[in-house]
């Protein structure tokens, strides 16, 4: 008999710590349940966060290809303008010196230069960010590559005419006894007007002309159709 109530108290007993590993591995599941759960609500809101923050660097890039788009119309306004005024000076060349003389707007394609500066901030912001998603990265890497593809070269072509620009104003002025008034009071005398028919300005002119028809309409016109493109996908 007392050997069945040993029996009896050792089942109790095992029966008790069974339970209670039950019970502390049941505390312990639920307490790595709460973490899993409490990580990923955390990542979630991460994720979150950095989506908004992803939306609003796409957003700002998006406004800056739109004043992009925008700022690039006014610029070819005024490059045709000047492509056209350029091919009948150089046509000229071979018809009429009194065209060349008396065409006013001729004397000051080589003195002053419209260019469109390409806004970066977007670009520069979404360069640096490394948080993006897989479902974006194609779009993302596009406008990247998109970015380093025109702005490098846009800036080469925008400094040799601005170079271009300030040597022939240094030209005159240095060499030209009327470049006051022309250059201050728009004032053209006879010498002064003569000096825009000569083979030397025409050689200038037909180096503007290269530049701005063969590299610059067409650089800023694939920029601005890229441009429209990508603000559409945005």
């Amino acid at each position: 008999m007392k050997i069945f109530n040993n029996s009896r108290k050792s089942a109790l007993k095992s029966n008790k710590i069974v339970k209670y590993l039950g019970y502390a591995l049941g505390e312990i599941v639920l307490v790595v349940i709460g973490i899993l759960i409490a990580v990923a609500i955390n990542n979630s809101q991460q994720e979150k966060e950095d989506r908004e923050e992803l939306n609003r660097i796409l957003e700002i890039v998006k406004n800056d290809l739109k004043n992009d788009i925008s700022t690039i119309d006014e610029v070819l306004v005024d490059f045709r303008f000047t492509e056209n005024l350029m091919s009948k000076m150089l046509q000229a060349e071979n018809q009429s010196k009194d065209f060349l003389s008396k065409c006013s707007n001729c004397r000051y394609i080589l003195s002053e230069y419209s260019t469109a500066l390409i806004n970066t901030k977007g670009r520069n912001l979404l360069k640096s960010y490394n948080k993006i998603p897989e479902d974006i990265r194609v779009l993302v890497d596009s406008i990247n590559i998109f970015y380093d593809n025109y702005i490098e070269t846009i800036d080469i072509n925008n400094q040799f005419m601005k170079d271009e620009v300030i040597t022939f104003n240094k030209y005159l002025r240095d060499n030209k006894p009327w470049f006051k008034d022309y250059f201050i009071n728009g004032k053209c005398n006879q010498d002064c007007a003569d000096y825009f028919s000569t083979q030397e300005y025409i050689n200038r002119i037909a180096l503007a002309n290269v530049v701005l028809s063969d590299a610059l309409i067409p650089l800023f016109e694939e920029y601005k159709s890229s441009a429209e493109g990508f603000v559409k996908q945005l």
